[in-house]
């Protein structure tokens, strides 16, 4: 039995640890930069691959699967006009990588602690972990929830090094509300001048660069006619080389969708609507949120309230903002390098109104013979 069991997910997270470390304790490393820098330190520590092995990867996916099957029917309650498949394949991918970080996490956490039989569970605890946003990042610290959940459920002893307190929003706030504010003076300047540059040319549209689809949209472009190419996004990081290609009529790029909050009040209610459905319908289904003995229903219906709601009230502000794009692009042709977010609305919207349209995935969908990699396909 060892003293001290941590875990540690991000780097930052060492420095806070640092003085417990020794031989009374374990330590495992969540991330690969974690153990670069603990190696560099001359630290020793676990791989939580040595411990995920193949039974995590069966468990995630079978565990996560069970979940997301039972809550697919339930979308019949999702009552929406328009872009209703395109908020259901999102909302549900967000889901499922909420999910598989909790289930992977837990079961990495259950294996150590079975192995190494601490005395005590050592952690950070955060003060709002249910204010998360639709991706996990650094700010969340959700491992310190997952290791408090697995700590009380087991009766182990855990001890907080340090407290987290709640970060003040109020200044990130303003800042994504001016930042919303002025990518909205810019998108309503380019669709001013989108006609003035393209005139009458063959549109060619795609999402944005990524994965050289600007080398291949070069190629594209020179076997048609009068073609000019069209980008939905593109952010400021070749603004001048953007600017120039739209002077001299090579291409347009938009920059970014801004979110427009015009007519979402009626998807906001129904969508909040079916966000209490959904977490009603899991308290009364508790066995299926019970992992490693473990009740994780309580920050999966936080995620659907809050981080996962608003991300999707995101996402539907931004297909208003591509649908304006589009009434004035008019494509002719269109390539998407993903299928995911408002380009998933793009594709409904060429299939709808029959647009020549390809999606060129960057990842491989080549079938799997061994059956967990099957699974997973």
């Amino acid at each position: 039995m060892v003293d001290n069991l941590v875990f540690i997910e991000y780097k930052d997270e060492i420095d806070i640890y640092e003085k417990l470390f020794g031989k009374d304790t374990i330590v495992v490393s969540l991330n690969p930069a974690v153990g670069v820098e603990l190696k560099q330190r001359g630290i020793s520590f676990i791989n939580s691959l040595d411990l995920f092995g193949v039974d995590g990867h069966r468990n995630t996916i079978i565990i996560s699967s069970k979940i997301t099957d039972q809550l697919i029917p339930l979308f019949d309650k999702l009552i929406l006009v328009n872009n209703k498949k395109t908020i259901e394949v999102n909302w549900l991918f967000y889901l499922r990588v909420f999910l598989k970080y909790w289930i992977s996490m837990l079961h990495v956490v259950h294996v150590a602690i079975s192995k190494y039989n601490p005395k005590r569970l050592v952690t950070i605890k955060f003060n709002n972990n249910s204010k998360i946003g639709i991706r996990i990042t650094e700010k969340n610290k959700i491992i310190g929830e997952i290791i408090t959940l697995y700590a009380e459920s087991h009766e182990i002893k855990i001890h907080y090094e340090k407290l987290l307190d709640e970060d003040n929003n109020k200044l990130e706030l303003l800042k994504t509300l001016f930042i919303n504010w002025t990518s909205v003076q810019i998108f309503e300047i380019l669709l001013f001048i989108y006609p003035l540059v393209n005139k009458n040319k063959t549109s060619i549209l795609s999402p944005d660069k990524s994965y050289n689809m600007h080398k291949f949209l070069h190629e594209i472009s020179g076997q048609i006619e009068r073609s000019f190419v069209v980008y939905m996004e593109g952010g400021y990081r070749s603004i001048m080389i953007d600017i120039k290609n739209i002077i001299l009529g090579k291409a347009f790029n938009f920059l970014s969708l801004p979110v427009y909050s015009q007519n979402n009040l009626k998807f906001v209610d129904r969508l909040k609507e079916f966000s209490n459905y959904i977490n009603m319908w899991l308290k009364k289904n508790k066995s299926l949120t019970i992992i490693y003995d473990v009740n994780i229903e309580k920050p999966l219906s936080n995620f659907i309230s809050d981080g996962l709601f608003k991300g999707m009230v995101e996402l539907h502000g931004k297909i208003a903002s591509m649908h304006r794009l589009l009434d004035v692009v008019q494509p002719q042709y269109v390539f998407s390098q993903h299928s995911l977010g408002v380009n998933y609305a793009l594709g409904e919207f060429c299939a709808e109104n029959i647009i020549p349209s390809l999606l060129i995935p960057h990842g491989s969908y080549v079938p799997h013979s061994d059956s967990i990699a099957d699974l997973e396909w």
